[in-house]
C-alpha cells in the first residue's frame, strides 16, 4: 500500500483513482499485445501461404506488382528460420 500511495502522489491521485488507471492501463496494454500477436500471427499465415502455394505466381522483388517489403520480410526470416 505504501507504494501504491507513493506512486499516486507523485501522479497528482488519489489512491483509488491511481489504482483505477493503472489497472485500465494494464488492460489496454493487454488489449494491444493481444491484438499485436493476432496481427503476427495473421502475417506470418499469409506468408506462409505465399511460400507455399503462391509462389508460382506471385514476384519477389521491386516494383508495383511484387508483394510489399513487410511480407518480403516475412517471408526473408521464414527462409533463415528453417
Amino acid at each position: 500500500m505504501a507504494a501504491i500511495r507513493t506512486a499516486a502522489e507523485a501522479a497528482d491521485l488519489s489512491p483509488g483513482d491511481y489504482v483505477e488507471v493503472l489497472s485500465r492501463s494494464l488492460l489496454a496494454a493487454s488489449r494491444i499485445t493481444d491484438a499485436c500477436m493476432e496481427i503476427s500471427s495473421g502475417l506470418l499465415e499469409d506468408a506462409a501461404y505465399v511460400l507455399s502455394e503462391a509462389t508460382d505466381h506471385v514476384r519477389i522483388g521491386e516494383g508495383p506488382d511484387s508483394l510489399p517489403t513487410l511480407v518480403r520480410s516475412l517471408l526473408a526470416r521464414m527462409d533463415a528460420a528453417e
